[in-house]
């Protein structure tokens, strides 16, 4: 429902009510005016065609059927690959099916396999070198290979996405150094051409795009959704699972490890006592040797993590923590 105040009395704009399949009521929704707001049935834009834009294909309500071949189709041979959420919408949705999808000023594309696509009658299809691509896909496409040929959790984490199970948005937003947004359904936004000066153990250094990237991928990546939970010593477990696969990017990539979430200006290096993540021998505050994330740190062992990091002679190295770089080391071996 839309409303309008008139400044005397709220007025109803526009009233909406739906059958299952997203034909609208006729007849009693009410309606005062032309709405400039499109974005109806399931959130989704209705067009001039009267079919609804899901990003990947095109949606005919009053038939409940796409207007071309799922390209998903092949994930279920049971079912009509024209047919919307199983012809079940009570008790499914169906998702845009971009798996990982890359948005620039209203241009969709997929990335799959290493591989830039857009979509040719219903159809995901390579692009060809005749296709002009925007900088900023290019950019976004190459922090996604950067992170493939990093290492194992970098392409542990891309291949999360790069299938039918899990999608993800990655929007270009001009200026926008990495927000993930505070639901999974979020796109991430992002500008390739932004960098952030993250602390480490040596000094405030600008993080590479894929680096920044991978932070973001690894809130979507959280199936704990923690983006919405509160703090734990001045940093929220959803930040601390995404630091978390970011130091093990970093650490694939022989690149210095994130010392705290957050940055303290008058402290050399940026060490914010608040948000410590690891100590200076690389092991981490809040996961375990096995991977696992922990219940409960004490003040002791943050204390310890940051004077490490400071490099005072009475602090002592956290045990039995996972630590970024020696598990690589393992994982790593050719």
């Amino acid at each position: 429902m839309s409303y309008f105040n008139n400044g005397s009395s709220i007025e109803v704009l526009e009233e909406n009510n739906y059958y299952p399949f997203g034909l609208k009521h006729e007849g009693y929704n009410a309606l005062a005016g032309n709405s400039a707001y499109q974005y109806k049935y399931n959130g989704k834009e209705l067009q001039e065609t009267g079919m609804y834009d899901y990003g990947a294909r095109f949606y005919m309500p009053d038939i409940g059927r796409w207007g071309v071949v799922d390209p998903l189709s092949e994930k279920g041979h049971n079912f009509s690959p024209y047919n919307y959420a199983i012809n079940n919408p009570i008790r499914f949705i169906d998702p845009d099916g971009l798996w990982i999808g890359i948005i620039d000023e209203g241009n969709r594309y997929r990335y799959s396999n290493g591989q830039t696509q857009q979509q040719i009658d219903g159809k995901w299809q390579a692009i060809d070198k005749n296709v002009q691509l925007s900088d900023n896909v290019v950019a976004i496409v190459a922090g996604l290979q950067a992170l493939e040929n990093g290492g194992d959790a970098g392409r542990d984490l891309v291949s999360y996405f790069d299938n039918d199970k899990h999608d993800v948005n990655i929007m270009y937003d001009k200026g926008n150094t990495g927000e993930a947004g505070y639901k999974q359904s979020d796109p991430i936004k992002i500008d390739p051409k932004e960098r952030t000066k993250t602390p480490t153990a040596f000094d405030l250094k600008e993080s590479p795009f894929f680096v920044s990237l991978g932070h973001e991928l690894g809130h979507k990546r959280d199936e704990n959704n923690y983006l919405l939970s509160g703090n734990w010593f001045g940093v929220s477990r959803g930040e601390i699972f995404a630091s978390h696969i970011e130091n093990m990017i970093r650490a694939e990539n022989g690149l210095l490890l994130r010392s705290s979430y957050t940055t303290n200006p008058k402290i050399f290096g940026g060490l914010d006592l608040q948000t410590v993540l690891i100590d200076c021998a690389g092991n981490s505050l809040y996961y375990n040797q096995f991977g696992k994330a922990l219940e409960n740190v004490s003040i002791d062992d943050r204390s310890n993590a940051a004077r490490s990091v400071y490099g005072t002679t009475d602090s002592s190295i956290l045990k039995r923590r996972y630590n970024y770089y020696d598990n690589i080391k393992r994982t790593n071996k050719k």
